[in-house]
């Protein structure tokens, strides 16, 4: 079922989407203490402002590392199934393979397309 979830990002032309408009970590404290972070990207496919979107949900995020997010690079955002993996809280691995701006691991992401 996770692979069909990435397999329908690709599908749905998510690859395409390679300017990053947004990039937004939110923080929320859990009832256990900790906290639960999330990654929302916005993705267009050309870089004026007009140009159509997707915006992908990125949650239960950990492992996140962020580099130079300044300038309007192109980036491939790579989706990969890891829950064969084992690791605790990480289903999938989210990452900018063209401009290493990103990486992160989430336990379930979801987009919207072509706003």
């Amino acid at each position: 079922m996770r692979t069909n979830k990435v397999e329908q990002f690709y599908e749905s032309g998510g690859a395409n989407f390679k300017f990053l408009k947004s990039f937004l970590l939110t923080k929320i404290c859990s009832p256990s203490g900790g906290f639960v972070s999330s990654v929302e990207l916005f993705l267009t496919q050309l870089a004026a402002d007009d140009s159509p979107g997707i915006r992908a949900r990125f949650l239960g995020v950990s492992s996140l590392n962020i580099g130079d997010l300044n300038g309007m690079l192109a980036s491939v955002i790579n989706v990969s199934d890891i829950s064969h993996r084992g690791l605790e809280d990480a289903n999938f691995k989210v990452e900018d393979v063209e401009a290493d701006c990103f990486s992160f691991h989430c336990i379930d992401f979801e987009f919207t397309e072509k706003l």
